[in-house]
């Protein structure tokens, strides 16, 4: 479990520890379907963490799994060195330890497809920073309260089931070499750069991986922006 928190926004990514490695696969199109079963257990979402007298909301802007029934709502509260959150509406505790993210501006992008609508979400947190992007159509409101395992299992078509995971919630570090992927929802893109550019005009540019691999760019409209601009110095998108 990591969680990214910027001035307004947030990604978390959380990966069961039995989630073995997919090598040898490096597009969406190459997910057999053991692959996505594997993924499946996954749980990763983006977006605004609110604040209401003694109770945080993080709305789920993007989210690997479909819609809950339940609101994400919890208190926060320190004990020592961790920050502990206990669930507000549906019983949880989790304990949280703080990293060190290194020198760096702290800041966020809430991001939005002029065309498709499809939502987006970058982070910087020092030389930590985090990307979430949402699926090309959004889920079915009659597939809320299920798990993205039953939606696997209720399709056939083998297209049809590696879009459902087409969600990515990434976690990555920058240093001298840029900004690098290390952990994502979607296996093929670790260990692989992550290319942003602020252009003049105030979109944004991304380089993401088309289904079958290919390297290409998607402009996203800004809707929201908090912090240092400054954070989103990095190498122009690949064309």
């Amino acid at each position: 479990m990591r969680w990214l928190q910027g001035p307004r926004h947030y990604v978390d990514l959380r990966c069961p520890v039995g989630r073995t490695a997919i090598g040898g696969v490096a597009a969406l199109r190459e997910l057999t379907g053991a692959h996505l079963g594997r993924l499946a257990g996954q749980e990763g979402f983006a977006g605004e963490l609110r604040r209401e007298e003694e109770v945080f909301h993080w709305v789920r802007d993007i989210d690997l799994q479909p819609t809950s029934v339940h609101l994400d709502q919890g208190t926060l509260r320190y004990d020592g060195p961790l920050l502990v959150e206990e669930g507000v509406g549906q019983a949880y505790v989790e304990h949280w330890q703080r990293c060190d993210t290194g020198p760096g501006p702290c800041a966020d992008l809430r991001l939005a497809h002029p065309r498709t609508g499809r939502r987006g979400v970058v982070v910087r947190v020092g030389r930590h920073f985090g990307y979430a992007r949402g699926r090309p159509r959004d889920l079915p409101p009659e597939s809320a309260g299920s798990s993205l395992g039953e939606l696997l299992n209720q399709n056939a078509s083998s297209r049809h089931r590696q879009d459902l995971v087409d969600c990515e919630i990434s976690l990555g570090v920058i240093d001298d070499h840029g900004w690098t992927i290390t952990s994502s929802s979607l296996p093929f893109r670790e260990n692989q750069p992550f290319g942003l550019e602020w252009r003049t005009d105030g979109t944004v540019v991304t380089a993401d991986p088309d289904p079958d691999g290919r390297l290409r760019q998607r402009i996203w409209a800004v809707l929201g922006a908090a912090g240092d601009v400054a954070a989103w110095s990095t190498e122009p998108a690949a064309n």
